[in-house]
Protein backbone atom coordinates (compact mmCIF):
# COMPACT_ATOMS: atom_id res chain seq x y z
CA UNK A 1 0.00 0.00 0.00
CA UNK A 2 2.90 2.66 0.81
CA UNK A 3 4.41 1.45 -2.28
CA UNK A 4 1.66 2.46 -4.27
CA UNK A 5 1.08 5.81 -3.02
CA UNK A 6 4.94 6.53 -3.13
CA UNK A 7 4.53 5.52 -6.87
CA UNK A 8 1.50 7.33 -7.46
CA UNK A 9 3.65 10.88 -5.84
CA UNK A 10 6.52 10.19 -8.45
CA UNK A 11 4.17 9.31 -11.25
CA UNK A 12 2.42 13.24 -10.57
CA UNK A 13 5.94 15.09 -10.22
CA UNK A 14 6.81 13.33 -13.52
CA UNK A 15 3.73 14.68 -15.63
CA UNK A 16 3.22 17.84 -14.19
CA UNK A 17 6.37 19.64 -14.91
CA UNK A 18 5.89 19.09 -18.79
CA UNK A 19 1.53 20.41 -18.45
CA UNK A 20 2.80 23.58 -16.43
CA UNK A 21 5.31 24.49 -19.28
CA UNK A 22 2.63 24.24 -21.71
CA UNK A 23 1.95 28.25 -20.42
CA UNK A 24 4.16 31.02 -22.26
CA UNK A 25 3.30 33.68 -19.78
CA UNK A 26 0.63 32.62 -17.27
CA UNK A 27 0.56 36.29 -16.00
CA UNK A 28 -0.33 37.67 -19.33
CA UNK A 29 -3.23 38.80 -20.95
CA UNK A 30 -6.36 36.05 -21.54
CA UNK A 31 -7.21 35.61 -25.36
CA UNK A 32 -10.24 37.28 -26.70
CA UNK A 33 -12.87 34.51 -27.39
CA UNK A 34 -13.92 34.22 -30.99
CA UNK A 35 -17.88 35.75 -31.29
CA UNK A 36 -20.56 33.62 -32.49
CA UNK A 37 -23.39 35.03 -34.69
CA UNK A 38 -26.20 33.69 -33.25
CA UNK A 39 -29.43 34.24 -35.31
CA UNK A 40 -32.78 36.04 -33.06
CA UNK A 41 -35.13 33.16 -32.60
CA UNK A 42 -38.71 34.70 -33.52
CA UNK A 43 -41.54 32.96 -31.52
CA UNK A 44 -44.66 31.39 -33.75
CA UNK A 45 -47.78 32.68 -33.81
CA UNK A 46 -49.08 29.87 -31.86
CA UNK A 47 -46.38 29.33 -29.37
CA UNK A 48 -47.02 29.45 -25.57
CA UNK A 49 -45.09 32.67 -25.52
CA UNK A 50 -47.95 35.04 -27.34
CA UNK A 51 -49.14 37.63 -25.27
CA UNK A 52 -51.79 37.29 -22.68
CA UNK A 53 -55.06 39.15 -23.05
CA UNK A 54 -56.40 41.80 -20.59
CA UNK A 55 -59.52 39.54 -20.39
CA UNK A 56 -57.59 36.55 -19.18
CA UNK A 57 -55.06 39.13 -16.61
CA UNK A 58 -58.06 40.45 -14.89
CA UNK A 59 -59.81 37.02 -14.64
CA UNK A 60 -56.59 35.78 -12.83
CA UNK A 61 -56.53 38.84 -10.24
CA UNK A 62 -60.33 38.63 -9.75
CA UNK A 63 -59.57 34.54 -8.59
CA UNK A 64 -56.61 36.38 -6.30
CA UNK A 65 -58.55 38.76 -4.65
CA UNK A 66 -61.32 36.19 -3.70
CA UNK A 67 -58.39 33.34 -3.07
CA UNK A 68 -57.70 36.40 -0.63
CA UNK A 69 -60.97 37.11 1.06
CA UNK A 70 -61.55 33.51 1.56
CA UNK A 71 -58.77 32.66 3.37
CA UNK A 72 -59.28 35.74 5.48
CA UNK A 73 -63.20 34.81 5.67
CA UNK A 74 -61.78 30.97 7.30
CA UNK A 75 -59.13 32.60 9.40
CA UNK A 76 -61.77 34.81 11.45
CA UNK A 77 -64.30 32.20 11.48
CA UNK A 78 -61.84 29.56 13.14
CA UNK A 79 -60.51 32.82 15.47
CA UNK A 80 -64.18 33.83 16.69
CA UNK A 81 -65.14 29.64 17.31
CA UNK A 82 -61.81 29.58 19.70
CA UNK A 83 -62.70 31.93 22.14
CA UNK A 84 -62.49 32.22 25.38
CA UNK A 85 -65.39 32.80 27.63
CA UNK A 86 -63.30 35.85 29.03
CA UNK A 87 -62.57 37.18 25.13
CA UNK A 88 -65.81 36.94 24.55
CA UNK A 89 -66.85 39.05 27.68
CA UNK A 90 -64.13 41.56 26.30
CA UNK A 91 -64.85 41.66 22.81
CA UNK A 92 -68.98 42.33 24.07
CA UNK A 93 -67.69 45.16 26.10
CA UNK A 94 -65.91 46.72 23.13
CA UNK A 95 -68.42 46.60 20.79
CA UNK A 96 -71.08 48.01 23.49
CA UNK A 97 -68.68 50.90 23.70
CA UNK A 98 -70.38 51.68 26.94
CA UNK A 99 -68.93 49.99 30.09
CA UNK A 100 -65.62 50.65 31.21
CA UNK A 101 -64.56 52.93 28.59
CA UNK A 102 -60.99 54.58 29.89
CA UNK A 103 -60.29 57.06 27.43
CA UNK A 104 -61.88 60.44 26.98
CA UNK A 105 -63.77 61.10 23.58
CA UNK A 106 -61.85 61.89 20.47
CA UNK A 107 -63.32 65.64 20.12
CA UNK A 108 -63.09 66.35 24.06
CA UNK A 109 -59.45 65.33 23.74
CA UNK A 110 -58.97 67.42 20.57
CA UNK A 111 -60.00 70.11 22.14
CA UNK A 112 -58.16 70.21 25.41
CA UNK A 113 -55.23 69.81 22.84
CA UNK A 114 -55.93 73.14 21.19
CA UNK A 115 -56.49 74.59 24.65
CA UNK A 116 -53.38 73.85 25.73
CA UNK A 117 -51.32 75.07 22.39
CA UNK A 118 -53.38 78.13 22.80
CA UNK A 119 -52.42 78.73 26.38
CA UNK A 120 -48.35 77.69 25.43
CA UNK A 121 -48.49 80.04 22.46
CA UNK A 122 -49.91 83.09 24.42
CA UNK A 123 -47.11 82.13 27.27
CA UNK A 124 -44.41 82.39 24.51
CA UNK A 125 -45.66 86.06 23.59
CA UNK A 126 -45.54 87.41 26.94
CA UNK A 127 -42.39 85.68 27.60
CA UNK A 128 -41.15 87.87 24.71
CA UNK A 129 -42.23 91.16 25.38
Amino acid sequence: MRRLAVLSVVIGLLVAPPLASAQSNPFGPLPQPVPEATPEPTPAPGSPQAQVSRTTLALIGLGVLLLFVAVGWAITRDARRNLTEEDRAALERETSGAAGRTKPPAGKAKAKARQKGKAQRQARRRARR
